[in-house]
């Protein structure tokens, strides 16, 4: 087994975990990281990437459309359900993330989950392991011509090269929650910069920003 399925099923046994030891109410709480869905519909999400990838359904992924669909199907199902389906599909997929050389699903699954655990209010694994090798990863593919510096608790993840640098210190929670849209641009323009970090903020999010403040 590589290292793209090694992590991903790492990650597929947390939150199915996670997400079996909810109350009922607990599936109907909305997801603040992600507002117009409840945990029921996130994790439809999550379980339905993998079914539709195991069936070819990939016609618009990742777009909205694909992934509005997936909610829709899930909300016929019981949450047991969408989590015995994933249980039986995820080393299948795993293994076709391994074979094809493609990680996004994993950067999907880690942010999902700490989606889930927001919704929840049962925060975790925000220190070292996956999240901070995830972290690092995304932070090294910032395009900031050279000039940015991101200190976290794991150590120094990128390093400026060129002139003007600006400092960030910050965690690796941040930092990957951030670039994955679950931070307002308020809310990072107030992380502890050094510098002229405007530029910098203007490429920071992969997705997003949030339209309003996550409070993690």
């Amino acid at each position: 087994m590589g290292p793209i399925a090694t992590m991903y099923l790492e990650l597929h046994a947390e939150v199915e975990a996670l997400a079996r030891s909810l109350a009922p109410e607990e599936w109907a709480a909305a997801v603040p990281a992600t507002p117009s869905w409840s945990v029921h519909d996130l994790l439809a999400h999550v379980t339905g990437i993998t079914d539709d990838a195991l069936h070819g359904r990939m016609a618009g992924a990742p777009g909205e459309e694909w992934t509005a669909a997936q909610v829709a199907r899930g909300r016929d199902r019981s949450g047991s359900e969408l989590l015995d389906l994933w249980v039986e599909q995820a080393p299948q997929f795993a293994g076709v993330l391994d074979s094809i050389g493609e990680s996004r699903p994993v950067f999907d699954l880690l942010t999902h989950e700490h989606d889930l655990r927001g919704a929840v209010g049962r925060p975790g694994r925000r220190h070292g392991g996956l999240l901070s090798a995830l972290t690092r990863q995304v932070t090294e593919s910032l395009d900031t011509g050279g000039r940015l510096t991101v200190e976290t608790e794991s150590g120094r993840l990128v390093e400026a090269t060129a002139g003007a640098a600006v400092v960030l210190k910050s965690t690796d929670f941040e930092v990957f929650r951030s670039r994955f849209g679950r931070r307002s641009i308020d809310q990072v323009r107030a992380y502890a910069w050094d510098g002229d970090a405007e530029p910098i903020i203007a490429s920071w999010f992969i997705f997003g920003p949030a339209p309003a403040a996550v409070d993690e």
